[in-house]
């Protein structure tokens, strides 16, 4: 699956450098390769660099786009044809797997030893002023902790990831965790608060004649420079 990010100024689902070079020559696979949910930006970009299947559902560029690209030349038949073999052989090495009537679980020392290498080893430090990693602490210490997903972390997404692990713990509990032997003490900030879209306040809201069907609020917002608003609470619904 392609991700939906560039990768040295290219989108990974037009990059012929990843899909066919790296992916198909240099590692010797060939897998069907999907893109992420619209994670597709082109037509005939994708499907030359090596994208197989558009995802999800009916795809946004494909069909007549597709048609439009091998009549101007942008790709050749021959392309296609290979793209459309890749998922029909998919489909028959699928059909021949037998997948049991009711879904099962796995969870047992082993795996977990596994997962946590595996994370472990994903993990990149982008950068390390003053070789401040790892920390040297000593007893007494305190560490500060700052953002919401650190005591709150989301440890699941959406559509296939909407699931719930069967262990998990926030960056707060694990690092408070970590140094609990040392006399070490962990402070928690929310810091600047980030959502995609504002709280819900209908536990907040009221009405001046105590009428569920309506009220007024009242909200005073002020632009980040200004930071009076923010230290008194009023962006946290604590003042509406």
């Amino acid at each position: 699956m392609t991700a939906y990010n560039k990768v040295n100024g290219c989108h990974v689902s037009e990059s012929r450098e990843l899909l066919q070079k790296l992916v198909r020559n240099e590692w010797g696979w060939d897998p069907l390769i999907i893109s992420d949910w619209f994670g597709t930006y082109s037509s005939g970009k994708a499907i030359a660099a090596g994208l197989d299947l558009e995802m999800p559902r009916a795809t946004r560029y494909r069909g007549k786009l597709v048609e439009f690209a091998v009549g101007s030349r942008l790709i050749s038949e021959s392309t296609i044809d290979q793209r459309v073999r890749r998922v029909l052989k998919f489909i028959q090495d699928a059909s021949s797997v037998d997948v049991a009537s009711e879904e099962g679980s796995r969870d047992c020392p082993e795996d977990r030893r596994l997962i946590r290498q595996l994370a472990a080893n994903g993990v990149v430090l982008l950068k390390n002023d003053s070789s401040i990693l790892p920390l040297e602490l000593k007893r007494g210490a305190r560490i500060a902790v700052v953002s919401y997903p650190a005591k709150y972390t989301p440890i699941n997404g959406g559509g296939g990831a909407s699931l719930d692990p069967y262990y998990g713990i926030s960056i707060l509990d694990a690092i408070s965790e970590v140094v609990r032997d040392d006399d070490v003490s962990v402070l928690w900030e929310m810091g600047v608060f980030a959502q995609k879209m504002l709280p819900v306040i209908d536990s907040l809201s009221s009405s001046p004649d105590n009428v569920d069907s309506g009220g007024v609020i009242r909200v005073r917002l002020q632009h980040y420079p200004n930071r009076c608003g923010l230290e008194r609470g009023e962006f946290h619904g604590r003042h509406l």
